[in-house]
C-alpha cells in the first residue's frame, strides 16, 4: 500500500469521501427530521448505513476475525491498489485508540452485521444490533474516528452532511 500525493488526497476528499459520508449519515440525518419506518426506502437507507459503517471501519484499518473480534488488518497482506487511512496519513489507527477500545463491542457487532447480512443471507440477525439506535450510535463513533484520524491530521474539518450531497 502506498502513500497518496497531495493531488490524490484532494481528489478523494472532494470526489470520493463525500458520497461515502452521505451513505454513513443518511439514517441518522433522516431520523433527526422525523423520517423513519417508511418501507422500502427506509430499508435501503438503513442498509446503506450498515454498509458504510463496515466500509469505514475497514478503511480505518480494522476487520473482524473468524471469532467475531475486531482486529487490525494485517498490513503485510494488503494489495497494491487497496486504499486505507494509511494512504492519507501514513499511520494506522491503533487498537488502543479510546474510540476503538471504548466502543469495541458495538463496532464488532455492527461490522459483523454488515459483513454477514448485507453481503448474503444468514440465519443470525443479531437482533440487539439490528436497531436504528445501534446503527446511529455506531455511525457517531465511526464519524468521530474519521474526523479525528483522517481529516484533522490533514488539517481539514470533516464536511457537514449538507456539504456532501
Amino acid at each position: 500500500m502506498r502513500s497518496f500525493t497531495d493531488n490524490e488526497i484532494e481528489d478523494y476528499l472532494k470526489k470520493h469521501f463525500p458520497h461515502r459520508l452521505t451513505l454513513l449519515r443518511t439514517l441518522s440525518n433522516r431520523n433527526r427530521h422525523g423520517w423513519r419506518n417508511e418501507g422500502d426506502i427506509y430499508r435501503c437507507v438503513k442498509d446503506s448505513c450498515l454498509m458504510a459503517i463496515r466500509f469505514w471501519i475497514n478503511f480505518l484499518g480494522f476487520k473482524i476475525n473468524r471469532e467475531g473480534s475486531l482486529v487490525l488488518i494485517d498490513q503485510q497482506n494488503t494489495k497494491p491498489d487497496d486504499v486505507s487511512i494509511y494512504s492519507f496519513t501514513n499511520q494506522w489507527v491503533p487498537m488502543t485508540d479510546p474510540l476503538i477500545s471504548e466502543n469495541k463491542i458495538l463496532l464488532e457487532r455492527v461490522y459483523k452485521r454488515g459483513d454477514k447480512e448485507i453481503a448474503h443471507f444468514t440465519t443470525n440477525d443479531d437482533g440487539e444490533y439490528n436497531t436504528e439506535e445501534k446503527l446511529i450510535e455506531a455511525t457517531k463513533v465511526v464519524e468521530e474516528l474519521i474526523s479525528e484520524r483522517l481529516y484533522k491530521p490533514l488539517g481539514k474539518s470533516i464536511p457537514r452532511h449538507d456539504e456532501c450531497c
